[in-house]
Formats: structure tokens, sequence, C-alpha cells
């Protein structure tokens, strides 16, 4: 076994340890928490031709704007940039790729792709930093529990009712 693939092993053993791998783990509770959505939204025609198309250049000033048939809108991953509590740390996660990155003060200092781990770049600066993050985000979690659990059992008495309502339309039930 080769030395980069020992260090893999023991940098990803400290990973799991510290709670940071996984879509469950630290980082993407914080994502859940703070992070924002990472939106796709186009289509699969695209225009080939003139880099400075304006497509709203013909669309009046009371005309409202419609999606192409074509088009979507997906959510592809999340972002928080935590510069608005004082700190230069970045956490992205893509979906499609599962990959989370976290840069902190412009370094890449983690990077797991599909469950497997990258790189990591262990130093108490910016572990604390997430450590804080982290109680921060579970603080309002558990504040949120409540809500949340009272919103899914407001959608489960309406997915049941309309299940109810499908059974007595369709076969007088």
């Amino acid at each position: 076994m080769d030395r980069e693939q020992i260090i893999k092993e023991a940098r990803t053993l400290e990973a799991i340890k510290n709670g940071y791998m996984g879509l469950d783990g630290k980082l993407c509770r914080i994502l859940k928490v703070f992070g924002t959505e990472i939106i796709s939204h186009g289509s699969s025609c695209y225009e080939v031709g003139n880099c400075l198309y304006d497509p709203y250049e013909t669309i009046e000033e009371d005309q409202i704007l419609t999606m192409d048939e074509d088009e979507s809108i997906l959510e592809i991953g999340k972002h928080f940039d935590a510069i608005k509590f004082g700190i230069n740390l970045n956490i992205t996660l893509n979906f499609y790729l599962r990959e989370i990155l976290v840069e902190y003060k412009g370094r890449l200092v983690y990077k797991e792709v599909s469950g497997e781990l990258e790189s990591y770049v262990p130093f108490k600066e910016w572990e604390d930093e997430i450590e804080n993050l982290f109680l921060q985000a579970k603080k309002i979690e558990k504040k949120n529990k409540p809500l949340e659990k009272k919103e899914m059992e407001e959608y489960s008495k309406e997915k049941r009712m309309k299940i109810l309502d499908d059974l007595r339309n369709k076969w007088g039930i």
C-alpha cells in the first residue's frame, strides 16, 4: 500500500469520527439550515450564434414572461457562504455529483465525491468554525422540529383525504 493511500484512509477515518462524511454529516446539516439553493434554469435547446443575445429585448413592459415547454427549473445543489457570520468559509453541495466542497479563506480544505473522501486538510481553525456553525444549526433544527412535524401531519392528512376521495370517485366506496 503506498503512502498516499495510507494517508487517505487515515483522513477518511478522521472525517468520519468528526462527523463530516455523507449527506447526513455536519456539513450537510449546516447547508440544510443556513444554505441557499443552487438553481439551474434552462432548456435542452440553446441558441447558437450571437453571444450578446438578449432574450428579453422584445418583451413589452406589461407583458408576462412565460416558460417554454422545453425549459425547466431544477435545484441542483446548495451553497452556504458564512461571511454573514464573519467567517471566510464556503460550503457547496452538488446533488448530481454528490460532491461536498468546503473552502476556508479561499483554500479547499475538504472535498468528498460520492461518499469517497478526495481531500481533507484538518486544522483547528476551520474545524472549530464548522463545530460552532453546526451547534447553531442544531439549535435551529430543534426549534423547527415541532413545526416540521405539524406540517408533515397536515400533509399526510391531506394525502389520505385525496386517496379516499379518489377511491370514492373511482369505486363508489
